[in-house]
């Protein structure tokens, strides 16, 4: 697929402005009805309904969900766009962009194509109240929105704008829980270890150089709460002006320290808490906690826990790899663990396991970068410029329609790796 041929999506628009032009009698028409529990089919569907709109249909690629009804709107094939005219406006409730982008050039209609953003937006959080939390609901916006912009600055030469839309610091492979099923490989760690202080907050510094904006900064583990120099690292971070937010996340199977909790009050920082019933064994103390120093959190069930922690030798080969990367749910996040930079936290965790075949050409050595100038090359080469990830031919995918697994089933021992390669 050409870089270019998402282009045509309008993502920064103004939907006040579209309103009274939908009120002439234009049909709208969502394309993508995903029925997991955070999906956007779900929390746009209540957006238009909000403003007196009801779409006309759903379109989604799967044969499966085609002639049913979702949400009570009728679910079609992408051929039903051919029949709409140009009358019809396509918003799009999905970040599958660069297959539906596909889909619809094939068809050949390149007009009134939109993302969710402006809709998004737009909307009082009162429309949210039975889908899911209003915060929830701007995290979703802001990942709608940077996938889109990443996709369309694809193509840009060295000299322009470096812009990430996520980077996750894994700060420990040290866990708390011991879950079968994490998709960041922390069940095969036998003697897990923290990011060494010094190597790291270098590692960032030199980021930060090299970039124009980072959205998201993402700190995790195993549990970042474990990791001692946490409150410096923080600091480091928030100074700069390039990062626009920060998120922690954890388990809550301990309160913070009073050090880690002082840090933790920049508004910058938001403490996602994934609640995992009675594993989360200091969830409701460490809420009143936070609540008492005013620090910014979100707290909720396990959501879309899929069959993707397995390491595994894929057959696939090409473009259905390309197709497995691209629809990936990680696969605009880069991944900062003992001095390198991956694509994935896949592919981070299975190299430094060691459980699949070393390829440098899927990281990238902060040691061996001379200047700011020569990282920031690296990265835009890095970051746009793969079709694919060696790692994933040992992935079986982070892709949302992937089967369903029980989220924080727990072993109590590592889990020993499988051998899926000979050196």
């Amino acid at each position: 697929m050409k870089v270019s041929d998402c282009q045509f999506i309008q993502n920064d628009y103004s939907f006040q402005e579209l309103l009274p032009i939908i009120k002439t009698g234009k049909k709208v028409v969502l394309y993508g009805a995903g029925t997991a529990p955070s999906s956007y089919a779900r929390i746009a569907i209540p957006a238009f309904r909000s403003f007196g709109i009801e779409p006309i249909a759903f379109v989604d690629d799967d044969l499966d969900r085609q002639g049913k009804e979702f949400l009570g709107v009728k679910v079609q094939a992408p051929s039903y766009i051919e029949s709409l005219g140009s009358d019809a406006m396509i918003f799009l409730s999905s970040n599958y962009f660069e297959s539906i982008a596909r889909t619809i050039k094939t068809i050949g209609k390149t007009e009134n194509i939109f993302s969710c953003t402006g809709i998004l937006r737009s909307v009082h959080e009162d429309a949210y109240s039975e889908v899911m939390s209003f915060e929830e609901v701007q995290r979703r916006l802001h990942t709608h929105t940077s996938k889109l912009n990443r996709i369309q600055a694809m193509g840009r030469d060295e000299n322009s704008t470096l812009i990430l839309n996520a980077i996750d610091i894994q700060v420990t492979e040290r866990c708390t829980m011991k879950c079968i099923d994490c998709s960041n490989l922390m069940q095969y760690y036998k003697k897990p270890k923290d990011a060494e202080q010094e190597l790291l907050e270098d590692n960032v510094e030199k980021i930060l150089s090299a970039v124009d904006k980072i959205y998201d900064v993402r700190i995790l583990g195993g549990e970042p709460f474990l990791y001692k120099h946490l409150p410096k690292l923080l600091g480091m971070i928030c100074e700069s002006k390039k990062v626009s937010r920060v998120t922690v996340y954890t388990n809550a199977t301990f309160v913070p320290k009073p050090e880690v909790l002082e840090s933790l009050k920049n508004n910058m920082i938001e403490v996602e808490i994934t609640d995992y019933d009675e594993l989360s064994r200091n969830r409701l103390k460490m809420i009143a906690t936070f609540k008492e120093h005013k620090i910014r959190y979100i707290d909720h069930k396990p959501q879309n826990w899929t069959d993707s922690a397995r390491v595994v030798k894929s057959e696939k080969k090409g473009r259905e790899l390309a197709l497995m990367f691209e629809r990936c749910c990680v696969n605009d996040v880069l991944s900062l663990l003992h001095g390198r930079l991956y694509h994935c936290p896949f592919s981070a965790n299975a190299h430094n396991l060691q459980a699949i075949p070393v390829d440098k050409t899927d990281w990238i050595d902060l040691s061996e970068t001379k200047s700011p100038v020569d990282l920031r090359l690296a990265i835009s080469k890095f970051y746009f410029g793969k079709a694919f990830q060696s790692a994933c031919k040992f992935c079986l995918g982070r892709d949302f329609e992937q089967p369903k697994v029980i989220p924080a089933l727990q072993t109590k021992k590592p889990i020993d790796i499988p051998i899926v390669f000979t050196a």
